[in-house]
């Protein structure tokens, strides 16, 4: 499913990306010389056009006085080239005489009207206004050069916006080809294909690490944790993010200076040069805030092709998603800025003649909803009010985007409405994308069983932690992929919503060929962690072994995490089967496992992110490129333990019974069951007054502490200077521990990454 869903969603990709570069040609306009002349010819009366029927194409495209007089305007002032003069007449044609097929201008070259004309040219009417014409004349060219210089400026600034709104997405995806670079060299490297562990960094890519790519915005350590600006919440990017911002912020607004010919003479604004600039100004940044649209929607959908080119996480395009919004709101505002100075300008009779046009109140509500959804997005409403941010965003985006499509159709600008073509596509494309997962994960049509997927759900004792036990029993959901999440739907609670939740651990009969005791072999003393014992609920935790199922950990909330664990209550003791709908599998695994030394440190239930990589080192150690786990785990109270207490347990008793087979036979062991893997896991339960009962029982490779909070910038300088070749350090837990991990990183100059679902 998911090779097929990629192959697909890369050649809608590559069909979404060449119709993204249709706009950047030149825009479809009337040429300056054609315009000009007809500008000019309307102060004239020619033959069979009287005063009150002149402009209408019937009257022009007929008439063998204006074609003529037209025909001399461009072979006089469009220069030598016959083939060029022969497109501006086409050009011509096409646009003032499209409907008019059976016309002199549709059925005579323009040769034949050319020599007509050239045979009977008169000289200008003394009275223009009230003259009739009856054969054809050569316009002033000082008046033509005029207006034809103002359509070409004029033409010039729509472009310019094109150009540059062109420009700002060409940044920004030159970014996403360095992600894809280095995701394929780390595929090329592949630990799956390759089990070599990454060489060491050198020291300038240490000093890149340390000074660019790992450290927080600021030297105060503030990433993951909200700072604070009167009131306000604000999160800072990584200094990595933070400088690409910056360069696609400056650029937006560099882009919106240059290349202005303001001239008193020109022909639609005379004398008034500032109004020339608020017009050029107001369509450039028009223009420019459409051309972000596509990267909008691509940026903040599920099924964002990048993530799987890039490898980058879904919370570095969530990043891109919400600066991408605020540069395009901020070019429509000054979209809105320019014109309202610009309507203000001539009084207050200009006001009343936009605003009567349609086109300018859907433009008018666009922006309206666009600073609105900003608004409701900040943290401090989103994060107390979820729900509300939920379905408000989906509503007030919805109108948005209907009111954007009124504004440029109502122009028959279709430069502009190939943006919209775009964004709509991708946002099409990631709801039909949702739609077929559910259905393929969740509807059992072929295989005779219920309509929907159940999953085992239940309350871990003396925790708050819902956990579902779902089955893997789908293709793209039946193999371990450390680092992925699912968005669940439960219809009895919340049907239209749905959450994201990381994986928390894998069970794969695969990875117990042996069946042995529990804690027989002694190599790692895997039942230390049980000291004194835990209750668990043996009938909700056994593990079937027909087939593959995977854990979710779910703390509540409020909203929909608070309804579910009072419909999981219900249940009883030992919980039951709930109707739940799987979206999935999104997200991606870091190439943690390339390198000698990989360092998993979790924080709380941010275990679900680490166990996983513990299990994919552990079981597959034959094909990973690490040789020395590091697993750390902080918790705060001793029942929490149970949280990922059977997974890292068993992940121990595997290596000692593999090393146990290896030791008593290792003439017959097979390939899968040598490890040479050495784990280290030191698990810290920061709030438990309990003692160790036995410290013998804390044997090689690993370490409980009761009542102690770990001194990290000790405990991980210690290990990753003592390391030899690479070090990688992952994380996933609270905001502030987080920030602390990644100071640690940066530090030492090592790769780092973070799972942290912060949107």
């Amino acid at each position: 499913m998911n090779r097929s869903f990629r192959s697909s969603s890369l050649i809608l990709f590559q069909l979404v990306l060449s119709l993204w570069v249709l706009p950047i040609s030149a825009r479809t306009q009337t040429p300056p010389l054609a315009a000009a002349c007809e500008t000019l010819s309307e102060r004239y009366i020619f033959t069979n056009c009287t005063l009150g029927v002149y402009a209408t194409p019937h009257c022009q495209c007929n008439s063998s006085p204006w074609l003529g007089s037209m025909a001399l305007c461009i072979t006089d002032n469009g220069g030598d080239d016959l083939e060029e003069q022969q497109q501006t007449w086409n050009l011509m044609v096409q646009t003032f005489c499209p409907r008019q097929p059976d016309s002199i201008a549709s059925t005579m070259p323009m040769e034949a009207i050319l020599l007509n004309a050239t045979q009977f040219v008169v000289a200008l009417p003394d009275n223009p206004a009230t003259d009739n014409l009856q054969a054809s004349i050569r316009f002033p060219v000082d008046e033509l050069n005029l207006i034809a210089r103002s359509n070409r400026e004029f033409n010039n600034q729509l472009q310019y916006g094109l150009n540059y709104g062109a420009a700002s997405c060409a940044l920004v995806f030159g970014f996403m080809v360095l992600g894809m670079l280095n995701n394929l060299f780390h595929h090329s490297f592949s630990w799956r294909y390759r089990p070599k562990p990454i060489s060491a960094s050198s020291p300038w890519i240490q000093t890149i690490r340390r000074y660019v790519i790992n450290p927080t915005l600021f030297t105060d350590g503030v990433h993951l944790q909200n700072a604070s600006w009167f009131g306000v919440l604000v999160s800072y990017p990584s200094r990595l993010e933070s400088i690409v911002v910056f360069i696609y912020v400056a650029l937006n607004i560099g882009l919106l200076f240059p290349h202005y010919d303001l001239f008193v003479e020109n022909t639609f604004w005379p004398n008034d040069t500032a109004a020339q600039l608020a017009r050029y100004v107001g369509d450039r940044s028009g223009e420019m805030s459409f051309a972000q649209l596509p990267m909008v929607y691509l940026f903040g959908g599920r099924n964002n092709i990048l993530i799987w080119l890039t490898g980058w996480s879904y919370d570095r395009f969530i990043v891109a998603h919400k600066w991408t919004s605020r540069v395009m709101v901020l070019h429509a505002i000054v979209h809105t800025v320019a014109y309202t100075w610009y309507c203000a300008h001539y009084g207050f009779e200009m006001f009343i003649t936009f605003f009567s046009d349609p086109y300018l109140l859907w433009g008018v509500l666009a922006i309206v909803l666009s600073v609105v959804v900003l608004l409701f997005a900040l943290p401090n409403l989103r994060r107390s009010c979820y729900d509300l941010f939920l379905y408000s965003h989906i509503v007030l985006v919805l109108l948005f985007t209907v009111g954007c499509w009124y504004h440029v159709a109502l122009l028959e600008d279709e430069e502009n409405m190939m943006w919209l073509y775009i964004s709509i596509s991708i946002w099409s494309f990631d709801r039909v994308a949702r739609l077929v997962r559910v259905i393929y994960y969740n509807i059992m049509l072929a295989t005779g069983q219920r309509g929907l997927r159940t999953v085992k759900a239940d309350i871990i004792p003396g925790t708050d932690c819902i956990r579902f036990r779902v089955d893997a029993n789908k293709y793209g959901l039946s193999h371990r992929m450390p680092g992925v999440f699912v968005y669940i739907y439960v219809p009895g609670v919340y049907f239209w919503q749905s959450h994201p939740f990381t994986i928390a651990s894998w069970h794969q009969p695969s990875d117990h060929p042996l069946i042995t005791t529990p804690g027989t072999s002694s190599s790692y003393g895997t039942m230390a962690i049980a000291s004194p014992p835990l209750t668990i609920n043996k009938s909700s935790t056994h593990r079937s072994l027909s087939g593959n199922t995977f854990d979710l950990l779910i703390r509540p909330q409020q909203g929909m995490t608070k309804k579910l664990y009072q419909a999981v209550e219900k249940l009883g003791p030992g919980g039951g089967d709930m109707e739940v709908l799987i979206e999935g599998p999104y997200g991606h695994t870091h190439p943690l496992l390339q390198y000698d030394t990989a360092i998993l440190i979790g924080g709380g239930v941010g275990c679900t992110a680490t166990v996983p990589y513990l299990q994919e080192a552990v079981y597959n150690a034959n094909v990973t490129a690490t040789r020395h786990l590091i697993f750390i785990w902080v918790v705060q109270y001793d029942d929490q333990l149970s949280w990922a207490q059977d997974d890292i347990e068993e992940c121990l008793d595997h290596i000692n019974r593999t090393r146990a087979v290896s030791a008593n036979d290792e003439a017959e062991s097979t390939a899968s069951e040598k490890s040479s893997l050495a784990l280290d896991v030191a698990v810290y339960v920061t709030r438990s007054t309990r003692q160790l009962d036995d410290p013998k029982k804390q044997q090689e490779g690993w370490n409980v502490a009761y009542g102690t909070r770990p001194d990290l910038d000790k405990l991980l300088g210690q290990y990753v200077e003592t390391a030899p070749g690479s070090v990688a350090m992952l994380h996933c837990g609270p905001d502030r521990m987080s920030d602390q991990i990644r100071r640690i990183s940066a530090l030492h100059g090592i790769p780092y990454f973070e799972e942290a679902f912060n949107w």
